[in-house]
């Protein structure tokens, strides 16, 4: 059944049917309008008229926490997060909502040692990603030489982004 303009004229009971059984299995009257083929505001209408209270906090579908802790594994595993999203069975969307609540940057994969120089950019900022990863591999006892190569930097680019992220004071 494909969406509908707003209001009921029109659609049949089964619509509304399909709607009751779907909020009351636990989608959330927004969710359970669009798959009974009918508009939020309908939806909305129904609910009212059969006594279900309206959730105007929650749109969607909500996801268990074992959905979400496989979604993580997955990412941490080395998945990107699409991948990740398809394995698990939610969207992309949410997928991508998700890495962005809770501040996730994935890990850079290291380059080949024969492309270590290839694609460098002349004088540029490192990115905010590149930083992260560059405090990573200093954490982790890399040289900044080193660092460079990993990142595709020139090493004067990481020595000034070094310099710039001490603190005052510090030898």
């Amino acid at each position: 059944m494909g969406f509908r303009k707003h209001g009921s004229k029109g659609v049949p009971e089964s619509a509304r049917k399909d709607f009751l059984d779907a909020v009351r299995s636990g989608l959330s009257q927004s969710a359970a309008a669009t798959a009974a083929g009918v508009s939020h505001t309908t939806g909305y209408k129904w609910a009212r008229a059969a006594g279900i209270a309206a959730n105007l906090g929650h749109r969607g579908v909500r996801y268990s926490a074992a959905t979400k802790d496989s979604f993580w594994s997955a990412v941490t595993g080395g998945a990107l997060p699409a991948q990740a999203a398809r394995v698990v069975g939610v969207s992309e969307f949410v997928a991508h909502r998700w890495v962005q609540q809770a501040g996730y940057v994935p890990r850079t994969p290291l380059p080949a040692e024969s492309a270590s120089t290839v694609g460098m950019r002349q004088r540029a900022s490192l990115t905010f990603t590149e930083r992260y990863r560059l405090e990573e591999l200093l954490e982790a006892g890399c040289q900044p030489g080193r660092a460079a190569e990993v990142l595709g930097r020139h090493r004067d680019t990481i020595g000034r982004e070094i310099a710039r992220a001490k603190p005052s004071g510090v030898v």
